[in-house]
């Protein structure tokens, strides 16, 4: 695929390439990409916009070497292009999931409404006791966090009743939410944690919201990941993690951070941690100090296919704030067929 008369918005308008099945390279303003090669016979493309300000745009013209007569030409400007699939293909579990208001490259610290699925979850018992976690819109009815965050029990085992959860959505300073368009909405109690779940294995749950969610381009769902994924470790992919969780300053951060790092092996995982961390767990790497911590528990960990993002990975727990021992999150794709029984829809994945 050759690109030329490359021109771009900003740097909110991009083009996305993947030559290799392994990543895609993105490109802005006047970044022309290089011719891109591929023997693998799939060549994957797609375009985002943010739909301000007008731009030249760019024209490629993709080339089938193996048959010169075949030549698939096309050109196209950033006025209402949003985002253009290719590849594989993914099958999505809403219309509408998984589309990132991309707004920052460098940084912690989110754009507003950067992850429209991102959520913030309150959870009080009826003890009065109290605590808040992440989580993510999966449909206008659902949310997925970690089973931690809506389970507690007293010093003799007994289980302590949840008596109402607040989730805020849309949110970005989580203590105003209404700034950026933000709202709360109660969930229904009890919750729907994993019947298996023994921390940290299955740390996964399911809030019904008592009103459906409308969404916009600030409050919409992430995409669940294909079944197949179930046993992926996703090693060295980049992966992206969210939430008001506790940063370097020892404090929760009052505006939505991420941060990016890649997959880890579960075997080396399960070594670090012993046998707990089982198929229900996905690790990802400590190394770079890349890290969740308190607060960032049950919140997204995604990866970005064809334009979309993927939610592979409930937070579920650190091997130290900043330390360099990987992080643990419940393995999403593991849970798909428990998501559909629970919340009795065929999300086609």
């Amino acid at each position: 695929m050759t690109c030329s008369d490359f021109v771009l918005a900003g740097g909110r308008d991009y083009l996305g390439i993947d030559n290799d099945g392994s990543r895609y390279v993105y490109y802005r303003r006047r970044n022309t990409p290089p011719t891109t090669t591929t023997t693998g016979g799939v060549l994957k493309a797609f375009f985002r916009t943010n739909r301000r300000g007008n731009a030249k745009g760019f024209k490629c013209t993709v080339t089938n070497t193996g048959n010169p007569a075949a030549t698939t030409e096309s050109s196209t400007t950033t006025e209402d292009i949003t985002t253009t699939e290719g590849g594989n293909n993914l099958p999505l579990s809403h219309p509408s999931c998984g589309i990132h208001n991309l707004r920052i490259v460098n940084g912690v610290e989110t754009q507003p409404n950067e992850y429209p699925w991102q959520v913030w979850v309150v959870t009080f018992w009826s003890d009065g006791q109290g605590a808040s976690c992440g989580g993510s819109i999966i449909n206008e009815e659902w949310v997925l966090t970690a089973a931690h965050c809506i389970s507690k029990t007293d010093d003799d085992g007994s289980v302590i009743p949840v008596s109402s959860i607040r989730v805020t959505v849309g949110a970005h300073l989580k203590q105003e939410p209404g700034t950026h368009g933000g709202y709360n909405v109660q969930a229904e109690v009890p919750p729907s944690g994993h019947v298996n779940y023994d921390f940290p294995s299955h740390d996964i749950a399911l809030l019904k919201l008592q009103s459906s969610l409308t969404f916009t381009q600030t409050v919409g769902p992430v995409c669940l990941p294909p079944r197949s994924w179930a046993t992926d470790d996703f090693i060295g992919k980049n992966i992206t993690m969210s939430g008001w969780g506790v940063t370097e300053s020892g404090s929760s951060s009052t505006y939505l951070r991420h941060t990016h790092t890649t997959g880890y092996a579960l075997a080396s995982c399960r070594r670090i941690y012993g046998s707990s961390t089982d198929n229900t767990v996905l690790c990802t790497d400590g190394s770079a100090v890349k890290k969740v911590c308190s607060g960032d528990s049950g919140g997204p960990v995604t990866v970005s296919e064809e334009g979309r993002r993927f939610l592979v990975g409930v937070v579920s727990f650190t091997g130290g704030c900043t330390s360099t021992r990987p992080d643990g999150h419940g393995r999403v794709a593991y849970f798909i067929d428990w998501i559909e029984s629970t919340t009795g829809i065929d999300f086609g994945i």
